[in-house]
């Protein structure tokens, strides 16, 4: 009996070391890190069947699915800014991670956009400006981000350009970061497939080139964008925000499962965006 009882013990130990294994830690700041936690099931195979084509037919048809897929907006105020709102399920720390009823990981910490450092307490980020259109999508939880406040203040209405930290000429977060909170290069993409994702999810949101002060719904740089989505691959952060965003409201971001997509709706925009998307590996 003894030897038996050791028995199941150390297989009870295998077990628990087996399941805290399979949830992949995430250290701050270093989103290519992964969080393999089994998550409540989402069936993509199937989410973009008959999506083909280039161009503005692409782009219709993938605002076309994404209205007839999305079930509802999460709404802004149940974004909310500390652990009981619906970030939760999307921006989750995978150092915090719990299940829900459903098999849904969420985190009792998130992960501040910019920065990534774990916390209990943040603003809003509009990724698309409300003052460019973005409060027609701030109802959505893929547009706004949960940032620290300090983060969050530091771009204001800016459109992304590379290289620049002065609102007036367009921002980056990692030129207006990289010295101080430790900003990783990765970021870029996510900002860029974001705004991506709002051009879809409202069509009257328009990505220009340029940092286009002149707002009237719309945003640069696409050059930038462009470069910033082809040389920052997917991240593991983005592919459990896209799943917990689909269990929250139905519907996902297309340049996250798709990212040959931005490709083939802009990279034919001008000389400078079909060089970066001929040099696209997601093509």
């Amino acid at each position: 009996m003894k030897k038996i009882k050791s028995i199941q013990f150390l297989t009870l130990g295998v077990i628990t070391l087996t399941l805290l294994g399979t949830i992949g830690l995430i250290k701050n700041n270093d989103y290519k890190q992964t969080s393999a936690v089994d998550h409540y099931p989402v069936d993509v195979s199937t989410y973009y069947n008959g999506i083909s084509g280039s161009g503005t037919s692409l782009l219709g048809q993938l605002q076309s699915l994404n209205k007839g897929m999305k079930r509802k907006n999460v709404g802004y105020s149940s974004m909310g800014t500390s652990p009981t709102g619906m970030f939760k399920y999307t921006d989750y720390d995978p150092n915090t991670v719990e299940l829900d009823t459903n098999g849904q990981p969420y985190g009792t910490k998130i992960l501040s956009f910019y920065s990534g450092k774990s916390t209990t307490g943040w603003n809003r980020e509009h990724v698309w400006p409300d003052s460019r259109g973005g409060g027609s999508v701030d109802n959505d939880i893929f547009m706004p981000r949960p940032t620290i406040s300090s983060e969050n203040s530091n771009r204001g209405n800016s459109s992304y350009v590379t290289g620049m930290a002065h609102s007036a000429n367009g921002w980056d977060p990692v030129k207006a970061f990289a010295d101080n909170i430790g900003v990783y290069e990765s970021i870029r993409g996510e900002c860029a497939r974001i705004i991506f994702y709002c051009a879809v999810a409202n069509p009257s949101l328009k990505i220009k080139e340029g940092a286009d002060m002149s707002y009237n719904n719309s945003i640069g740089d696409l050059i930038s964008l462009l470069e910033w989505h082809v040389d920052n691959p997917i991240n593991e952060r983005e592919r459990n925000r896209n799943n917990g965003g689909q269990y929250l409201q139905g519907n996902r971001n297309a340049f996250v499962d798709h990212p040959e997509y931005a490709c083939k709706i802009w990279g034919n925009y001008n000389d400078e965006t079909k060089k970066i998307c001929g040099q696209s590996t997601t093509k």
